[in-house]
């Protein structure tokens, strides 16, 4: 969602090019409620790392 690409945009402006593409561009919003942002990772190695 709108959200999610707004939060990708700060992200890729504070991070390293190569930090961005590997660790945050994978990344996918699952879902946007009033109470949470649900990101998708492609597997649970990328998801126990941003946890």
């Amino acid at each position: 969602g709108m959200l999610w690409n707004t939060i990708k945009k700060s992200l890729h402006k504070a991070l390293p090019e190569n930090e961005f593409g590997l660790w945050i561009e994978p990344l996918s919003c699952e879902r946007v409620n009033d109470r949470e942002l649900r990101i998708s990772a492609p597997d649970r190695f990328f998801r126990a790392w941003i946890e």
